[in-house]
This record gives structure tokens, sequence and C-alpha cells, in this order.
């Protein structure tokens, strides 16, 4: 998971929204949302950014595997 995505928060997490709400999603780096902010965090960016990115990040890592070079070795600049 990259530091950026959202999961739900794992049980024995008590939400922090009120009881019947939707649970706490927790980031990564621990920090904790509510579930209705990450929909809107998540949605803020179109679709198609979303999918542009999803691409450009595909073939960056096909170009690392075809030329060998591990992710720290090019993201060091």
């Amino acid at each position: 998971m990259m530091s950026s995505e959202l999961a739900p928060a794992g049980p024995g997490h008590a939400p922090a929204v009120g009881a019947g709400a939707a649970p706490d999603i927790v980031s990564a780096t621990g920090e904790r949302i509510s579930a209705s902010a990450a929909r809107k965090l998540i949605h803020a960016v179109p679709r198609g950014s979303r999918n542009a990115r999803a691409s450009r990040w595909r073939s960056y890592a096909l170009w690392r595997a075809t030329y060998d070079w591990a992710e720290d070795e090019v993201s060091n600049f």
C-alpha cells in the first residue's frame, strides 16, 4: 500500500463518528479520517486523471523491470 492510500480501521479501533455511522479510515501512516471524508478525497481527483496516473505508473514500472532498475535507484535523483 502506498502511503497515500487509505484503508478501513481494523478490529479494535473505535470509530470516531457516531454509532451506526461508517467506520474510520486509517492511512498507511496511521492518520484517521471519517469514511465520508475519505470518499470526498478519493473523488476529488477525476477518474480520468486517476486512470492516466495509473497508466503512467504501470509504464514506468515496466521500464524499470525491463532495464533491471530497482525503484530506489531511480527515485533518488
